[in-house]
């Protein structure tokens, strides 16, 4: 009885309303429906499916891209498999006012969408008409966001004079740089041509140690009376890999190189290599051996040795003993120290110069905020953003924090929840403290315009990548 009872109250709910056929029809498509077939069809927007007239707004889906019910929500259920043409939108009457579109499945949904209620036509919902409401609200919204976008083109300004004023800086500082660079080449002229002289000395001691170095080498190696000769070398050393912490008990995986030291705690084996039949052989070593180095091992076939009496000497007498004169060391470290002053300056030329080789960009006038830091509090955290230097996150009240990455570059960002129409640029803070997970921490910065210099927002989208958003009226246009 109740199947026989929904066949006859179906016909009724779907007379309760009858739409005109271009009733929900956006602009874009008004013209498609604006002349239909002389012989009383329709042709579907994205197929060549024909059908009546009268199909069309009877909350029936007959086309396969749903443009027979511009405004129903029948072709908008999940249970079916509809291709809508581009774009396709509910368009509200709102006559008088601004227009508005809305997703299919809106209409008759119970909420009102549409500032004047034409999205709920069936009368399950009585929905007041609030344009009026809606376009001054909005026209009071647009006032305000032209205001701000005068303030901030104001401050903008302010900070191109300022920018200005650091160029009319550039030309005499960049010749101020160029006489301090000529006298640290010079110096470092003078600097290198003292070393030849220490590396000569430095080399003839080396020899000298390296002689007496073969000969102690020879007397060690040299059978004592009634001994067998040390044993002929035949293995050589890959790596030390452990396998086992002897002090937390703990499995591991760790590589170590051949002339490291392996501590008792330590359970693993050396990797060692036969020269003569180029196999691999392993000496395993479990915990409380005597500390060894791989090196030795695999050369005296899995002896350990020891490190504490004259055998220490012959652990090593593959190579003599490291020698550098402390004279020509003091110079080496002072070239390596001119050097560095040395390319700073020739960076700084380079920048200075193409500065005024070029207009004044938003980048000059991002840099008249260099070195001056912003915070923001969340939670129980103080983050800090102090331009082109570094990012941090501090303990909310204190200055223990991690640093989050220092200034690196301009580039563009990968997280996909930024994407907008906003005019932004992006800087990138590279290279902060270690991570939990064994990277360096790194902040992406977005730039937006406003009229205020202020640390909007932070996230952090990944362990230790954390995002930033700056406001600034430097990038205003």
């Amino acid at each position: 009885m109740s199947f026989v009872f929904l066949l006859v109250l179906l016909p009724l709910i779907q007379v309760a309303y009858t739409l005109d056929y271009d009733y929900g029809v956006q602009k874009t498509y008004r013209e498609k429906f604006a002349s239909l077939n002389e012989d009383g069809t329709f042709k579907c927007l994205s197929s060549d499916l024909v059908i009546r007239v009268n199909q069309i707004n009877n909350d029936f889906c007959d086309c396969p891209d749903g443009s027979d019910e511009p405004g129903t929500s029948a072709c908008a259920s999940n249970l079916l498999d509809v291709k809508f043409p581009t774009g396709w939108r509910f368009q509200c009457k709102n006559d008088g006012f601004n227009a508005q579109e809305i997703l299919h499945n809106k209409v008759n949904d119970g909420i009102c969408d549409c500032c004047d209620g034409s999205d709920e036509y069936a009368g399950a919902t009585q929905c007041a008409n609030i344009c009026a409401d809606v376009q001054e609200r909005e026209a009071k919204e647009l006032l305000l966001q032209v205001e701000r976008k005068k303030i901030s083109l104001e401050k903008k300004e302010k900070m191109i004079q300022q920018a200005l004023i650091a160029r009319e800086e550039d030309a005499p500082k960049i010749e101020e740089e160029k006489k301090e660079l000529e006298s640290l080449v010079n110096t470092r002229d003078e600097v290198a041509g003292e070393l030849p002289s220490l590396e000569e000395r430095e080399k003839a001691e080396k020899e000298r140690l390296s002689g007496e170095f073969k000969v102690l080498k020879g007397f060690l190696e040299k059978p004592k009376d009634g001994e067998k000769g040390k044993p002929e070398f035949k293995n050589s050393c890959t790596k030390w890999r452990q396998t086992k912490d002897c002090v937390s008990k703990s499995e591991t995986n760790q590589d170590k190189g051949c002339d490291d030291i392996i501590s008792s705690n330590e359970s693993g084996y050396c990797d060692c290599v036969d020269s003569k039949t180029n196999h691999t052989i392993k000496y395993e070593k479990n915990c409380d051996h005597k500390p060894l180095r791989c090196s030795f091992v695999c050369r005296a076939s899995g002896e350990e040795g020891t490190l504490s009496n004259v055998d220490d000497v012959y652990f090593d007498m593959d190579l003599p003993p490291p020698y550098s004169l402390p004279a020509a060391n003091d110079l080496r470290e002072k070239l390596k120290e001119l050097d560095g002053k040395i390319e700073k300056l020739r960076s700084s030329i380079k920048v200075r110069a193409d500065r005024l080789s070029r207009n004044i960009s938003n980048e000059d006038i991002l840099r008249t905020l260099t070195d001056q830091c912003f915070t923001l509090d969340i939670k129980v955290y103080t983050y800090e953003l102090c331009m082109f230097k570094n990012t941090h996150q501090y303990s909310k009240g204190t200055s223990n924090g991690k640093n989050t990455g220092n200034w690196g570059r301009f580039g563009e960002s990968t997280y996909s929840s930024w994407l907008s129409t906003d005019d932004y640029s992006r800087m990138l803070y590279e290279n902060g403290d270690y991570c939990w997970n064994h990277e360096k921490r790194m902040t992406d910065v977005r730039i937006v315009c406003g009229p205020e210099n202020v640390l909007l927002k932070v996230e952090e989208p990944m362990p230790c990548k954390y995002a930033m958003v700056f406001q600034t009226p430097a990038i205003c246009e």
